[in-house]
């Protein structure tokens, strides 16, 4: 769509994605997209259609980190000990 701005097409794909619309990569209808539930002629299937729910709903609350106990410092690492590497090829 070129009358779309680049934020309103990117929009626009999280809304097409999240109905479960698949994009068909290859034949004559290639770049375009589809759902077995949204099908020309058989609008009953529609309702049948469900929003994906967003990904960050999914991963549960976020941590509270004042609630972690303090971990020690690490301890200091002599790096002239340290095995040098040989240069690669």
């Amino acid at each position: 769509p070129a009358m779309l701005s680049p934020w309103k097409f990117a929009s626009f794909m999280r809304q097409v994605n999240g109905w479960g619309f698949v994009r068909v990569t290859s034949g004559n209808d290639a770049n375009s997209y589809y759902s077995e539930l949204f099908l020309r002629g058989k609008r009953s299937l529609v309702r049948f259609m469900e929003r994906k729910p967003a990904i960050r709903n999914m991963l549960g609350p976020e941590p509270n980190f004042a609630e972690y106990k303090t971990l020690p410092p690490n301890p200091e690492v002599d790096l002239k000990a340290l095995i040098p590497l040989s240069p690669l090829p």
